[in-house]
Parts: C-alpha cells; sequence; structure tokens
C-alpha cells in the first residue's frame, strides 16, 4: 500500500502524505486508534498511559479497546477493581462483550471473592461452551 503512494508521489512530484493517506485508506485510522486504544489500556492496568504492555501481558495489544463499546465494558469492571483478573485469566479479552453478561453474573455471586474465582483458572473455562 504504501510502496504504491510512494509510485504516485514519484510520478507527481507532490505532497507524499496525501498520496499515502490514499493508498492505506482506513487503515492509518485503524491504526492510530488501536494506538490510542493501547494506552487508555495501559492506563487502566498499570496506572500510567505508556501503551507498552509487560511481556507477560503483550497478548493484550490484540484486544478491540479501540472499539468503545469494549472501552465501556473496561472502564465498567476497572471500577469494580477486577479488570486486571478478567483480562490477565484466561482469553475472554478476545470477545469481552460477549462474556459480559456471563461475568456479570458471576460477579453478582462472589463479590469479592470475584479475583480470586478468576485467577483460579476458572476464567479459561468461563468461554467455553
Amino acid at each position: 500500500c504504501t510502496l504504491n503512494g510512494m509510485r504516485l508521489w514519484c510520478a507527481g512530484r507532490n505532497d507524499i502524505s496525501a498520496y499515502v493517506d490514499e493508498a492505506l485508506g482506513d487503515l492509518a485510522q485503524v491504526t492510530t486508534a488501536r494506538a490510542t486504544a493501547r494506552t487508555f489500556v495501559t492506563e487502566l492496568l498499570y496506572g500510567r498511559p505508556t501503551g507498552r504492555f509487560l511481556k507477560k501481558h503483550a497478548h493484550l495489544r490484540f484486544m478491540d479497546a479501540h472499539v468503545p463499546e469494549v472501552q465501556s465494558l473496561l472502564r465498567k469492571w476497572h471500577g469494580r477493581s477486577v479488570l486486571h483478573s478478567i483480562l490477565t485469566c484466561g482469553r475472554l479479552y478476545t470477545d469481552l462483550v460477549s462474556h459480559d453478561p456471563a461475568l456479570e453474573r458471576w460477579y453478582g455471586e462472589l463479590g469479592v471473592k470475584f479475583n480470586t474465582f478468576m485467577c483460579g483458572s476458572v476464567a479459561y473455562r468461563l468461554g467455553e461452551p
């Protein structure tokens, strides 16, 4: 994509950014949104908006945190002090929206024991049918 933009720029000798933006299309916007989302998530998890995950949490880069509905859920679970357990135990982070009702039910039943429940490998089975 970027090479196509550079080829067009070389032929026209104009501003390269317009050609690169055209060649990339929505990819540039999605990439920017994902980078902003990583900053948002690292602020919630670590208390600092670095956008860089610890090595053991590197898998969270692939979470759809740039989606407004997911960001809303991240704020909700962070406010309940259980976000870390949800994101780091199991693969619930890959589709937080569909798992939210089950998480809500278990949180309602367990209350303060929810973190222990999640970290006790139950999160790995929670998303299974």
